[in-house]
């Protein structure tokens, strides 16, 4: 499945947040093979950062539970970003 950094262009979405729902979201939905496109070196380090969250928290990444989830990401308190005007 090939997705990117929906919603944080226009809408200044964050961009590591929204990384991270979308791996959660595909492992949930048995996605075998996620292709994460990221456009510019910005995006690579946003993608760096989201494995690395992901890794950390203590329901690992691997064996997702179904519930919370909104629990667990809502403490490290990610804020919307500015939109690019695009």
């Amino acid at each position: 499945m090939h997705t990117g950094f929906w919603g944080c262009g226009a809408f200044g979405g964050n961009r590591v947040l929204m990384t991270m729902l979308q791996v959660i979201a595909a492992e949930m939905a048995g996605i075998a093979h996620l292709f994460f496109h990221i456009g510019d070196p910005t995006g690579e380090k946003a993608l760096a950062s989201s494995h690395s969250v992901l890794c950390e928290l203590p329901w690992g990444h691997l064996a997702l539970p179904k519930s919370g989830l909104v629990e667990r990401i809502t403490p490290l308190e990610y804020e919307w970003e500015s939109g690019d005007g695009n």
